[in-house]
């Protein structure tokens, strides 16, 4: 089966975090519908080791090298020709089927980009953060889909 998408994601130190991601995301995912790529990036904790154990599937990729751009350029090395890519972060509970749903107007043609909505449960967080997370929200990026649609002239 080809990969409808490729998802990639970075992750520095989080060994504690990654099992969960994946887990989530691989609920309920047939075997092979997308390209699982782990980048773990100057990590000094076990993230390599968690995520290859909680998704044997995925390709896991480690660099000495520290910082998001870097990680994704090495996972965009490995992503499948032609297809989506699918940028997460290694802290997101995001399921198989919002992927489906974010790159059907990607696999359909009528969109060249797009971005999901992300929503942020503070239940458990500090008053620092939810004060940070409720301020963040104030910003249009959270609660407005992003699709870029092709031009029609």
């Amino acid at each position: 089966m080809t990969p409808l998408a490729t998802i990639l994601i970075p992750a520095w130190n989080e060994g504690t975090q990654i099992a969960r991601t994946l887990t989530f995301l691989q609920n309920g995912m047939a075997r092979g519908r997308f390209r699982i790529i782990i980048i773990a990036n100057a990590c000094s904790d076990d993230t390599a080791r968690a995520a290859q154990l909680a998704a044997p599937d995925a390709l896991v990729l480690e660099t000495p090298i520290a910082g998001k751009c870097h990680a994704m350029n090495l996972g965009m090395a490995y992503a499948e020709p032609g297809a989506p890519v699918v940028c997460l972060d290694a802290d997101l509970d995001v399921s198989a089927a919002e992927i489906l749903a974010l790159i059907e107007p990607l696999r359909n043609g009528t969109a060249l980009a797009a971005c999901g909505r992300m929503r942020v449960d503070t239940a458990l967080a500090s008053a620092p953060v939810r004060a940070w997370v409720q301020a963040w929200q104030m910003n249009p990026y959270p609660s407005v889909p992003i699709i870029v649609r092709q031009s029609t002239g």
